[in-house]
């Protein structure tokens, strides 16, 4: 399924106007991309969402780091090399020596340290703050989602009364969805997420070497299974 478009499946069982419908909205939405340019492997895994419950997650720092917290290092990595059998993981201000290394970085620069010949390509979206009255159409929802020909992919409401209104242009008209409104925000979040080809990446790059995190499949349970995995395959060679 990883090598097949999309669209392929869709056409092959017959559910192009359910997908339009409905599934078709909401992965527009989170994704910021059509169906169509998405792998069908990506595609019914981002489609269990529309079928089951969507948690929300914190990241409790202090627990994950407990009983090691005083080594913690935050530092730049610029550049990572070999030299018999070690790392060298260098910064703008220290080289630091490593027998085993996990990339968990976003996709372009995992490229960039590891000198990866291709990565999936990614997708691109303007990201507003808004505060505002949207109009009566959309008011009543906490997320407005659309179809992939508008330059709108999705509108959330906030716990504070503001707006979270992603857009593939970076001046949309707010004036269709909102009475009032203005912007206490706006990013370009590019690249956002890798999820265009079909490039599988293996998770052990080198000996000691682990590349980790959503690389191949975009969601938290990629980045665990091969966070995971590069755990074990530590603790085996150091006990």
């Amino acid at each position: 399924m990883y090598f097949k478009n999309a669209d392929q499946i869709i056409e092959e069982y017959g559910v192009k106007d359910f997908v339009e419908s409905y599934i078709s909205k909401f992965i527009y939405g989170i994704t910021f991309l059509p169906v169509e340019k998405l792998n069908a492997f990506m595609f019914l895994y981002l489609s269990l969402a529309c079928f089951g419950k969507i948690y929300d997650f914190k990241f409790l720092q202090n627990k994950i780091t407990s009983g090691f917290e005083d080594k913690v290092i935050v530092a730049s990595v610029h550049k990572i090399k070999k030299a018999k059998g070690h790392y060298i993981a260098s910064t703008s201000s220290k080289d630091y020596l490593a027998k085993n290394v996990v990339i968990a970085t976003p996709p372009h620069i995992s490229k960039k340290l590891l000198n990866l010949k291709q990565i999936n390509q990614a997708a691109f979206v303007n990201m507003f703050h808004v505060s505002g009255q949207m109009k009566p159409t959309f008011q009543d929802y906490k997320y407005n989602l659309f179809s992939s020909d508008i330059e709108i992919t999705g509108i959330s409401a906030e716990l504070d009364s503001t707006f979270l209104v992603y857009s593939k242009n970076n001046s949309p008209d707010f004036e269709k969805y909102f009475e009032k409104y203005s912007i206490i925000h706006h990013h370009y979040w590019n690249p956002a997420f890798n999820l265009i080809g079909h490039t599988l990446l293996d998770s052990k790059q080198d000996e000691n070497l682990y590349l980790i995190g959503d690389n191949n499949v975009c969601g938290m349970e990629e980045a665990f299974i091969t966070g995971l995995y590069a755990a074990n395959q530590i603790i085996k060679s150091v006990t």
